[in-house]
């Protein structure tokens, strides 16, 4: 493997005869974004400039087996190849295929079906239309789908006051399908700035408030400040295999986080624990819809809330956000959720753990490697969000 595997799959350029064969009109992708699955194999996410058509693939560092990755080149919408300088082999994912995700490939036939993420073999969404009316479908291993689709229904029936979850519309067990119903609004990350922006986060505060104080609909395994580090290590440990210059950098604040993360733990509620502004719909300035249920847990509400707060420090540094409409948003959702003593007193610990995880996570996404060391100049700055 090369000392850099991620510059080196940033581009990737796909042989005539291979294009052809697969449909793929653009032989130029470029690489979005990677989610390590070991040291020697990736899912990524790769765009065609001209179209924006996201094609998703693998890459496994040693050659792979006839079971560890789909059948060569003629597979049906399926196109594995050499990876070049990186070493090892890619294989590139188009059209729903994928033999771990049965039913993906129907779905995405389907008349105006649009397929909004595929990690290969792990998990997919595809919006559908149904009566006319959008429906999204999220396709998974079979054997997961009984389990989400018992923890979503469980969601969905417990009937808060300032937010609402997608009711359950169908599951194909043996395809590994559920449909949901598709709630109104835009995600809290479409909202450029302004009152809206202001308006949402505060009401995105109250409504995560309201999730904390709910008693968990179903049976949830604990996660603690340790299960939190456990986590990040293993995305220390990935990112120093992938790109092992940005690991330089983030590698010495580690122990500063991991000593305030794991030096206590506070008061446990149910948590999300991937709660931040794509999951948030907000519909007519204060109606909040989440999404994603599948990571809930018991643990500490500061992780929910930090997590959240530093997706909107971060949207600034992506030029998505001006600094400005970061911090005002930053501040209307903490005077929504109004974090008592004992979550303000861990919440710069999980901002830190945050902001940590993020740098690993967004050094494996070429066009956001300078996020990498603007989050890394937080954690050295200690910056408290408690104050905001």
């Amino acid at each position: 493997m090369s000392a850099n595997p991620i510059a080196n799959l940033a581009t990737l350029t796909v042989p005539y005869d291979l294009a052809a064969h697969a449909g793929l009109a653009e032989r130029t992708l470029h690489l979005r974004r990677a989610w390590p699955r070991s040291s020697e194999h990736l899912l990524l996410e790769y765009e065609a400039p001209g179209s924006g058509m996201i094609v998703p693939a693998q890459w496994h560092a040693l050659s792979p087996s006839a079971e560890s990755l789909p059948q060569g080149t003629k597979a049906e919408n399926t196109v594995t190849m050499h990876s070049g300088t990186t070493g090892g082999r890619i294989s590139l994912h188009l059209h729903g295929a994928d033999r771990r995700l049965v039913g993906l490939a129907a779905l995405v036939r389907q008349p105006g079906a649009r397929l909004f993420v595929h990690q290969p073999e792990r998990r997919a969404v595809v919006r559908l239309v149904e009566a006319e009316c959008p429906v999204f479908a999220r396709v998974v291993r079979p054997a997961r789908t009984a389990n989400l689709a018992a923890i979503g229904e469980a969601v969905a029936n417990l009937r808060p006051r300032h937010f609402v979850t997608p009711r359950l519309l169908s599951v194909d067990e043996a395809n590994g399908v559920m449909c949901w119903q598709a709630l109104p609004g835009v995600a809290l990350h479409q909202l450029a700035g302004g009152v809206a922006l202001e308006a949402g986060a505060h009401a995105a505060g109250r409504a995560l408030r309201e999730w904390h104080a709910t008693p968990p609909p179903t049976a949830v395994q604990p996660h603690c400040p340790d299960d939190e580090w456990q986590m990040l290590e293993r995305w220390l440990a990935l990112t120093a295999t992938y790109m092992p210059a940005l690991a330089a950098q983030i590698a010495p604040l580690a122990d500063r986080v991991a000593d305030a993360l794991t030096a206590t733990c506070g008061p446990m509620t149910m948590i999300h624990r991937d709660f931040y502004d794509k999951q948030i719909l907000v519909h007519n300035h204060n109606q909040i819809g989440l999404l994603d249920f599948d990571t809930i847990a018991s643990g500490e509400p500061a992780l929910d809330l930090a997590n959240v707060l530093v997706h909107l420090e971060l949207r600034a540094y992506q030029g998505l956000l001006s600094p400005t409409h970061a911090r005002h948003a930053q501040a209307a959702l903490l005077t929504g959720y109004a974090p008592d003593a004992a979550t303000r007193a861990r919440l710069t610990a999980y901002a830190n753990a945050t902001r940590l995880r993020l740098a690993c996570i967004y050094s494996l996404r070429p066009r956001w490697h300078a996020c990498v060391t603007a989050l890394c100049q937080q954690i050295e700055a200690g910056k408290s969000l408690s104050s905001l």
